[in-house]
């Protein structure tokens, strides 16, 4: 078993959900420089002693090292490296700057913006700052770019708040019932819910009739739904895909 020692001073909070026999796995998580050097050198220490093995993360690319070129330094300023997870699934973590955060504001106003522009704006030259977008999309903090439709030029009027209550929460149907939404295009958000009810969808269709035949034909007939009820929105006063930054500066 674990053996503790003079390196778990230093991470107490992960220490506590550490449970690793030697030879076993635990989950894994990328951390920057700056945060590996407070915290993961001695956690380190603590696997190669175990025996134990980080699992969960894939291995970033070699070009998520930023190097004198990219920011000014004469070190490496964001590196990589496998973390404990205390507990949960695997988690990557990105030690963003500012600079990152300006491309991060810069994409999400406008994702079709060219790389020399871009550099303008951010007061780069073109090739870092390419670099550092292949970064953050190697790092998934960029997911994808994706082109945003007028719903209402298409006729899609009529927005539902649909909240879902199953007979039981077992395994099987909540996983049964979110395969069945997936595949419904009318549902453009699911989430599960804490609460009375289970799920909460957002449903865009036409008219009051289509959504009706979406009630009767698709989401009545998911196994396991017990009660539905919907909020028909009036007006959308507010909405954005540029998710919030200020936290991060």
């Amino acid at each position: 078993m674990c053996r503790p020692s003079r390196h778990e001073k230093t991470a107490p909070a992960c220490r506590r959900s550490l449970q690793i026999a030697e030879g076993g796995d635990v989950p894994g998580v990328f951390m920057s420089a700056h945060q590996r050097r407070r915290a993961a050198r001695p956690l380190t220490a603590l696997i190669a002693g175990w025996g134990g093995r980080v699992r969960g993360a894939r291995q970033p690319p070699w070009s998520a090292r930023r190097t004198q070129e990219d920011c000014g330094a004469r070190r490496p300023v964001s590196e990589w490296q496998f973390f404990i997870c205390p507990g949960g699934p695997p988690v990557h973590m990105v030690q963003l700057d500012s600079i990152d955060l300006k491309i991060l504001k810069a994409l999400q106003d406008d994702a079709e913006i060219s790389n020399v522009d871009l550099a303008d704006r951010i007061g780069l030259s073109p090739s870092p700052c390419l670099r550092r977008v292949r970064i953050l999309e190697d790092a998934g903090v960029i997911k994808k770019r994706v082109t945003l439709v007028d719903a209402a030029v298409l006729g899609l009027n009529v927005s539902v708040f649909v909240s879902v209550q199953l007979e039981k929460q077992s395994k099987e149907r909540l996983m049964e019932f979110e395969r069945e939404v997936r595949e419904r295009p009318e549902v453009v958000e699911c989430y599960l819910m804490t609460g009375e009810s289970d799920y909460l969808l957002r449903v865009v269709v036409p008219d009051l009739a289509t959504y009706e035949r979406f009630l009767k034909e698709s989401l009545t007939l998911i196994p396991g739904v017990a009660n539905i009820r919907s909020s028909f929105a009036l007006q959308q006063v507010s909405y954005t895909t540029a998710l919030p930054l200020d936290h991060l500066m």
